[in-house]
């Protein structure tokens, strides 16, 4: 995540490093299934498990994000009802889920501490649909992304009906974040 400060100096600040020494997050991790409805998924998560679903990338097309056990055994289930595919994400962290919430704290506390300048082009929200116009905005955005479900299909489908037509997906490694 790069943040231009008003000195005109780039800092890299990396929510990696305000997770990783969370032990709550070590068996945490992701997981993709593709052919199930979200209805399907979400009886599976049941209650008193820790996963739920993160994002949804189509219409059958999800991503869960939990403890380890809770998300294998949702992969498990997802496989035997029919899943055309129910594996693993290359994930140690289970990025979008409420087990990030004592994460923010760290993450916020540092951007707070960054000057972020209003983003140009404006900033489509992958929370909520919502165009973000401020630094203080994407600020809570930044944050606040560590530990919401997203929804990549509901958030292409809005841009495309505010008359997007050309996109850019980029990421920082291997992985978007």
């Amino acid at each position: 995540l790069g943040v231009t400060m008003s000195a005109k100096r780039s800092y890299r600040v990396s929510r990696r490093e305000f997770v990783k020494g969370f032990t709550v997050l070590a068996s945490g991790l992701m997981g993709m299934i593709v052919g199930l409805t979200e209805k399907d998924i979400v009886g599976f998560t049941g209650t008193g498990r820790e996963v739920s679903i993160c994002n949804q990338n189509n219409p059958h097309t999800f991503i869960i994000s939990g403890e380890y056990e809770s998300v294998n055994s949702v992969l498990s289930a997802s496989r035997e009802e029919g899943a055309l595919r129910a594996s693993l994400l290359p994930l140690s962290k289970p990025y979008h889920s409420e087990l990030l919430k004592p994460a923010s704290i760290g993450f916020r506390d540092a951007l707070n501490g960054l000057d972020v300048k209003n983003p140009e082009p404006a900033y489509f929200s992958n929370l909520n649909r919502e165009i973000i116009t401020t630094g203080e905005g994407l600020r809570e955005e930044l944050v606040t992304n560590l530990y919401n479900r997203m929804n990549w299909y509901e958030t292409m489908k809005a841009m495309i009906g505010q008359g997007v037509e050309v996109f850019y997906e980029c990421g920082a490694g291997e992985a978007l974040t």
